[in-house]
């Protein structure tokens, strides 16, 4: 069972972006089925850590792309910014994980939820236009 299940309401439209959401998606998953409901600290921390290098990579791709198909600079100001906070809270939970405070896989699903399948959906969307 996945996690969080990749399909057409995802696609922004430029195949780069796409494919680097569902490896986003896939990373998710992977975590999902590795600690199959139970939580595994050390696990989650790896995870969390390739989630953190991958999609910081994926954000100058996706920031690079905006700014050569002409998405407007002070939207584009505001997305990367969106981008900064995303990064600093995976960054927190993360130090969370390490501290305690997070000790259940719901709340880290909950986290991933929010972070991935929202951001897409309601962030990159606004990139749709430009991008295709």
């Amino acid at each position: 069972m996945k996690f969080v299940e990749w399909c057409g309401l995802f696609l922004i439209g430029h195949a780069t972006i796409d494919r680097q959401h569902q490896e986003l998606f896939k990373i998710a998953n992977n975590l999902y089925k590795e600690v199959d409901g139970g939580f595994n600290k050390k696990l989650t921390i790896e995870t969390l850590s390739q989630l953190i290098q991958y999609a910081q990579k994926h954000f100058r791709a996706e920031e690079g792309l905006a700014e050569r198909f002409g998405f407007p600079e002070e939207i584009l100001a505001t997305h990367k910014k969106t981008h900064e906070k995303l990064v600093m809270d995976i960054f927190q939970l993360n130090d969370d994980i390490e501290t305690g405070k997070v000790k259940s896989m719901y709340d880290i699903e909950k986290f991933i939820t929010n972070w991935l399948v929202l951001h897409i959906l309601i962030e990159d969307k606004k990139y749709r236009d430009y991008l295709t």
